[in-house]
């Protein structure tokens, strides 16, 4: 599905939601950002304790109702600032249950998600949350073994959001490929890319978020690339460095590399 087109959920009928809308139809501007703020609360309760429960039955469903609840907020009188809160806010929601649908089989409905979320990220001018849509396809390219698309839809996110866990993600992902088309140097490259990246960030105050990079991944990535490539001596290497050193700055363990 082409980016720009949104899924069916955004205008199909829902009784519980018309029903919240019309109580809070007067409500002050306040109070909306209020509402924004509870429906992203609860998207972070389902990446922390619903997603890392290897998805139980009917976390995507809840999603899919929080973002409807936004897509109603968005049809209604909103100022600017808070368009673009609904903006944001509803684009994190699709690229979570665009996550949710791809690991569940749905492929059709992650495809659409996607599709929105980018949408809603264009719109909004938020380059971390665009690069991660990016990513998105990065993903399913490399599952689908499309390994040149994996690279040109990674670099396309990296250069939107250099400088954020959707960058480190993004350059991991480009390692990847490079990995499985048998391009080391390449691979290397990126995987520099990354560790740089990574330790330009500020250490997060929630790792285990899914669109927060994990740190104590990248070596078990590299790790991943080296296998790829034949090479069991650096993969070796990479993962007995990160049982000896959990979480140690990437670029300390590569920069051992010859």
């Amino acid at each position: 599905m082409k980016a720009g087109v949104l899924p069916l959920y955004f205008s199909r009928p829902l009784r519980a939601a018309d029903y919240v809308i019309a109580k809070f139809a007067a409500m002050t501007a306040a109070i909306w950002l209020l509402l924004v703020q509870a429906s992203l609360g609860a998207f972070d309760t389902l990446y922390y304790h619903e997603y890392r429960l290897k998805l139980p039955s009917g976390a995507h469903t809840r999603v899919e109702l929080r973002l409807h609840y936004l897509a109603k907020l968005l049809r209604g009188k909103v100022t600017l600032a808070q368009h673009r809160h609904l903006l944001v806010g509803s684009g994190w929601l699709a690229t979570l249950l665009a996550c949710l649908q791809f690991d569940l089989g749905d492929r059709d409905g992650a495809e659409a998600s996607q599709a929105a979320a980018y949408t809603f990220a264009h719109e909004a001018e938020h380059e971390e949350l665009l690069a991660w849509t990016y990513e998105l396809l990065a993903w399913w390219a490399l599952v689908d073994h499309r390994y040149d698309e994996v690279i040109e839809h990674a670099r396309t996110g990296l250069a939107i959001a250099p400088h954020t866990s959707a960058g480190v993600q993004l350059a991991v992902q480009e390692a990847k490929g490079w990995s499985r088309l048998g391009d080391a140097k390449r691979a290397d490259e990126a995987l520099r890319t990354a560790g740089t990246v990574l330790s330009r960030l500020p250490r997060p105050e929630h790792p285990e978020h899914h669109f927060v990079f994990d740190a104590s991944k990248l070596s078990f990535y590299a790790a991943t690339c080296y296998t790829w490539l034949g090479d069991r001596q650096h993969a070796r290497d990479q993962a007995e460095q990160e049982d000896a050193h959990p979480g140690r700055p990437f670029r300390d363990i590569m920069g051992q590399k010859q």
